[in-house]
């Protein structure tokens, strides 16, 4: 018995259409916090009401930025999003 299944080339190609997909909204959200900055600013002030009382996690064995508000190296500790924005987009 095959430790791993072989995959159909159309699965394959499903999910890396739907990854597409994903990175494409992704640009497109950047683009518009991009062109709006006060809704940026609003992500920030909303975020900054949610996490009170908590602290970032911050990893220090490798390097991430959040392409959204340009924060280094501090997620939510339960989530893993951008602790000062609240964004997944690292």
């Amino acid at each position: 018995m095959k430790a791993f299944p072989l995959i159909k080339h159309s699965g394959i190609k499903a999910a890396l259409t739907g990854c597409i997909e994903v990175n494409d909204l992704l640009i497109k959200q950047v683009e518009k916090l991009q062109e709006n900055p006060e809704h940026l600013k609003k992500l920030i002030a909303q975020a900054k009401i949610d996490n009170k009382g908590l602290q970032p996690y911050i990893k220090k064995s490798s390097i991430r930025k959040c392409l959204t508000c340009g924060t280094v190296n501090q997620s939510h500790p339960e989530t893993s999003y951008c602790f000062v924005c609240d964004t997944d987009n690292w």
